[in-house]
């Protein structure tokens, strides 16, 4: 069934005073949880998604390293592509170089905060 905007017009003007009343406006905001504000009523009404861990979509020699293991791993990775004398490596080479550097810097920012942290507890 189609309505034209003419005859949408005509219906909502009719009905309009019928239902927006302050007895409807107030119980849908109760129900809805505005007034009073209580948001678990919202909140039940969504729903429950258990969350994962999402997986990476980058091989792991390409991410910058957050453990010894991994950064062995990488380093292992970029001796194995620069013995490799064809340049159908350099771009994954330096991309592994940058994520060992990134790694590095990563490694000596943590160990400062640990020094400063070790320093305050001495204190």
């Amino acid at each position: 069934m189609q309505v034209s905007k003419a005859d949408f017009m005509r219906i909502y003007i009719k009905t309009r005073p019928k239902v927006i009343m302050i007895e409807n406006v107030q119980s849908a905001f109760h129900k809805t949880g505005l007034n009073p504000f209580n948001p678990a009523i919202a909140l039940r009404q969504l729903p429950a998604v258990p969350i994962s861990t999402p997986h990476p979509t980058i091989l792991l020699e390409f991410q910058t390293s957050q453990t010894l293991h991994h950064l062995q791993a990488s380093i292992k990775q970029a001796q194995k592509l620069e013995n490799d004398k064809s340049d159908d490596h350099l771009d994954n080479l330096q991309l592994i170089r940058t994520k060992i550097g990134k790694a590095a810097t990563i490694a000596m920012a943590k160990e400062k905060i640990l020094w400063h942290k070790i320093k305050e507890l001495r204190e």
